[in-house]
């Protein structure tokens, strides 16, 4: 079993949260998102989504998070509770030094880094992203890489669907 429920309409899934946010926050104002992988328990999942989105002024993103508690009955039927805030507003070219920072204050909780999307406004982008993590058989698949360059003491590489980019 892979994990996810044989349902295909299961409101747990990550393709139905992604369509909640999509119903919360209009897709053509997400610049990029930070999807962090969901961590379970006994009787619920948590799943965690960062957004940053355009701002009136352009040069700045709105910062959001968008927190899901999936809970299950005996079927399996979901019941998902939600819990979206908008953070701040913040210079475009600092996003990506906050969430680093979120990213190592995290470290020692999280097993796997989040998975980091770039949407840029772009419909198509978002409806490929839905797609994709409904059919993940339909990832494409990541060339081999090159033997990687020493990093630094103490630096953390990211994986390259994940790399922050600044």
């Amino acid at each position: 079993m892979t994990g996810r429920w044989a349902n295909i309409q299961d409101a747990g899934a990550l393709e139905a949260l992604l369509e909640r946010i999509a119903g919360r926050f209009p897709p053509a104002s997400i610049d990029t998102l930070w999807i962090f992988p969901t961590r379970r328990s006994a009787d619920a999942e948590s799943s965690v989504v960062v957004l940053s989105m355009f701002d009136d002024e352009g040069m700045r993103r709105r910062v959001a998070t968008v927190h899901f508690l999936v809970t299950r009955d005996r079927r399996g039927a979901a019941t998902v509770n939600e819990k979206p805030e908008e953070h701040a507003s913040a210079p475009a070219e600092a996003i990506d030094r906050i969430i680093e920072g979120v990213l190592r204050r995290l470290e020692h909780e999280a097993d796997t880094l989040p998975r980091r999307v770039g949407i840029a406004g772009d419909e198509a982008a978002w409806r490929a992203l839905v797609d994709e993590v409904a059919d993940p058989a339909s990832r494409p698949r990541a060339a081999p890489a090159a033997e990687p360059e020493a990093e630094p003491a103490g630096a953390a590489a990211l994986p390259p669907d994940t790399a922050v980019e600044g």
